[in-house]
């Protein structure tokens, strides 16, 4: 990649994701941990949703960077009068279109769009979510990616999201992704947050949730119950692959 290509990152996700569309759950979803790992990300998501009494049909929801639609599908199934899938790729949105059953179709509300510049008025959606996304940028860049999303939530507001966590020792993923960004932006930069970092990283909104998940060495051993213990409880949930962050404007 030359350093014009470098320069334009949002082509670079577009081609990228673009190509790799049609086989990206395949890649992540199908085996055994991926499946636990998918299943227990979102059930987070709905819990923090649920503690904001978010999940109700007359609340208005928007999925940011819905790629095939890991959470977006699953949003449709709690009764949602409306919800709205955004993504920069029409291929990742086509994707989760052929997966939606044809009962939801009108309640799914699919856009392209730049997170960063989202199609919306101010004050539009009670709540937001945003999923796999935030390790393919810079920590420092994490409230210019958020800073639309706050803009478009009503006050008090909630974004969930997930962040990939700087604590894990033992995450071959966060060396994959340091030649990753090394490969993209020609430089070596940090993608994954420490806990201490969260408040800052995203300023102006305020972290109201922490839970901790992948914990790779227990994954596919246990079950939920003991995995959702280890998220929650003050001793470890620090210790997982990844956060699922609740954020209130």
């Amino acid at each position: 990649m030359n350093t014009e290509q470098k320069k334009d990152l949002n082509q670079y996700y577009l081609d990228t994701y673009t190509k790799e569309a049609s086989v990206y759950d395949q890649r992540r979803w199908t085996s055994k941990g991926g499946s636990k790992a998918k299943s227990l990300r979102n059930a987070y998501f709905f819990d923090i949703l649920r503690k904001y009494n978010l999940i109700q049909p007359e609340k208005k929801i928007i999925d940011v960077a819905s790629g095939t639609g890991r959470v977006a599908l699953e949003l449709v199934t709690f009764g949602y009068k409306k919800v709205v899938a955004c993504d920069l790729t029409n291929a990742m949105l086509d994707v989760s279109r052929s997966k939606l059953p044809a009962q939801y179709k009108d309640i799914l509300e699919y856009h392209v769009a730049d997170m960063k510049k989202l199609p919306f008025s101010d004050a539009s959606f009670d709540g937001a979510t945003l999923g796999a996304f935030l390790y393919l940028i810079p920590l420092e860049e994490y409230p210019a990616y958020t800073k639309d999303i706050h803009r478009v939530l009503q006050k008090d507001g909630i974004l969930v999201c997930e962040v990939m966590n700087q604590l894990h020792f033992f995450n071959p993923f966060k060396a994959v992704m340091k030649f990753w960004h090394r490969h993209v932006r020609g430089k070596k930069i940090k993608s994954h947050a420490y806990p201490w970092e969260l408040k800052k990283a995203f300023a102006p909104f305020e972290v109201v949730d922490i839970i901790g998940t992948d914990f790779p060495a227990v994954m596919t051993i246990f079950g939920d119950g003991f995995l959702r213990f280890l998220s929650r409880s003050p001793l470890t949930k620090y210790f997982g692959g990844r956060f699922v962050v609740g954020l209130k404007k």
